[in-house]
């Protein structure tokens, strides 16, 4: 999400240079952890309270604000910290007012519909060229980010989701590979067989999983996404799946996710015997896209309690309860 080439943390906006100073001590030692706990709720309030983010979430005259993702940057990489932090009250406070100005902000500044000029992978032959890609890129990768916490806690908190899976007609991030160029190398940016193939955004992904047609060479359109971008389709299987069952349609959706699933499941082994082994070639949560995918196949059995007729259970029950009590039966 922050590219270290253009990342000068003397010099960058002042509530992300707060925020990733916050994220840095918060994986240090325990002593700098809990200093940085400390400070959570005062850098919520001067991030979400910053003019500069203000504008993002309420432009002047309604006019489209300039691409400048700092303030939103740091406003994420805060929501994510108090998300882990685990305290009830910021929680809730984040659920209700902070990430639906997140979310506000993002759509203001056209970052569900933003894309790489040309191919996702882009070619500059220059470096003033090598840095627009690496910003755009970084907008498409915070966006990605922001659309995978909102299908989180669809999954594991029943939220209903802020974002729609059809307004994600931005572009998938690029590989790691290919982020980690400095714009100094970018006439190295268009490598020999990298590109985003025919898969133009997450919502034309996911509807490809789930249509009914499905030929010999409908895989190959998939061929180039990297591990990320597979995750962030199973997420997408996954929210389908929440909203069916908010909606009360989950039993006439289970045959097409069912089928969707299956056709993931099967790009996913294909691109792990392709790239190699997980462990040396994927890093971070997106090494477990084939544990959601597990989680979505028993969301679907019959006896889930997404499809148990709610006749069936208490009207007071509460459903997190009900859910861990069904998946402890695969432990």
């Amino acid at each position: 999400m922050l590219h270290p080439s253009i990342f000068d943390l003397s010099h960058t906006f002042p509530p992300l240079s707060a925020a990733v100073i916050l994220m840095g001590a918060s994986f240090s030692s325990r002593k700098a952890a809990m200093a940085a706990r400390v400070c959570l709720d005062a850098a919520e309030e001067y991030i979400f309270g910053h003019q500069d983010f203000l504008q993002l979430v309420e432009p002047t005259c309604g006019e489209k604000p300039p691409l400048n993702v700092a303030p939103l940057q740091a406003a994420f990489i805060l929501v994510l910290l108090q998300h882990w932090n685990n305290h009830s009250v910021s929680w809730r406070r984040i659920r209700q007012s902070r990430y639906p100005d997140i979310v506000r902000a993002a759509r203001n500044m056209g970052l569900p519909s933003l894309r790489h000029q040309g191919s996702l992978h882009g070619e500059a032959s220059d470096v003033a060229g090598g840095e627009s890609f690496i910003k755009t890129e970084e907008s498409v990768r915070l966006m990605a980010y922001i659309f995978l916490v909102d299908s989180s806690q669809a999954i594991f908190h029943q939220t209903r989701p802020f974002l729609a899976l059809s307004e994600l007609t931005s572009s998938f991030p690029c590989s790691d590979h290919l982020f980690a160029y400095l714009p100094t190398e970018s006439h190295h940016l268009r490598k020999p067989g990298e590109s985003s193939g025919e898969i133009l955004s997450i919502a034309d992904g996911v509807s490809l999983l789930m249509q009914e047609c499905w030929t010999n060479e409908i895989p190959s359109r998939f061929g180039q996404l990297s591990y990320l971008d597979l995750f962030i389709l199973v997420s997408g299987l996954h929210e389908i799946i929440f909203s069916s069952y908010a909606d009360c349609s989950l039993q006439g959706s289970k045959t097409a996710l069912r089928r969707a699933l299956k056709r993931w499941k099967y790009l996913w082994n294909s691109s792990v015997e392709k790239m190699g082994d997980l462990e040396d070639n994927c890093h971070g949560f997106f090494r477990k896209a084939d544990e959601f995918w597990w989680l979505a196949n028993v969301l679907l059995q019959e006896n889930s309690p997404l499809l148990r007729d709610k006749a069936e259970g208490s009207a007071d029950s509460d459903y997190m309860d009900d859910m861990y009590g069904f998946l402890r039966q695969f432990n």
